[in-house]
């Protein structure tokens, strides 16, 4: 429900996602954390098809999208919370659960093979035939490189 006052309750009320109502919990996932499991259990469904380094990648950054997402809509008592003693646990640590497991899936895919240059192309040796083929004709008028040279050097 948005803040009375707030110009922008109609537009955020339809992106904020519904929060669920608090309850009291000693031990076990809080429902910030349960709603956090389930987005986490697909994308972990998703990784263990993945077969390329890219898919991983991919899979990373919806979890780490997804939970600032979340985040920025929690209650601050559910922000950034750990394990703690009473054996409750927040939506930080599915996330940190959800990275572990990706990051070991990873460790599955092969990796990519190193660049390595091209292979070298072999110029065919030339044969005499093509060499007279492409020597300069006789033709008056044209002069060749070396004729050039000499001409330029010792000026005759």
């Amino acid at each position: 429900m948005p803040a009375p006052g707030n110009p922008f309750g109609p537009i955020e009320a339809d992106w904020l996602p519904a929060r669920p109502a608090p309850r009291k919990h000693e031990n076990g996932p809080c429902p910030y954390a349960v709603q956090f499991s389930a987005f986490a259990a697909e994308i972990i469904d998703a990784v263990k098809l993945a077969t390329e380094q890219v898919h991983i990648n991919r899979a990373k950054l919806l979890t780490a999208e997804q939970y600032m997402r979340m985040r920025r809509t929690l209650p601050a008592a559910h922000r950034d919370k750990t394990r703690l003693r009473h054996g409750h646990y927040c939506v930080y640590d599915v996330l940190i659960a959800t990275w572990e497991m990706i990051e070991r899936w990873e460790l599955t895919i092969a990796p990519p093979s190193l660049a390595l240059p091209p292979p070298m192309r072999v110029v065919p040796a030339r044969s005499e035939a093509d060499a007279e083929h492409d020597k300069p004709k006789d033709e008056p008028g044209l002069l060749d490189a070396v004729t050039i040279h000499k001409l330029i050097l010792m000026g005759e």
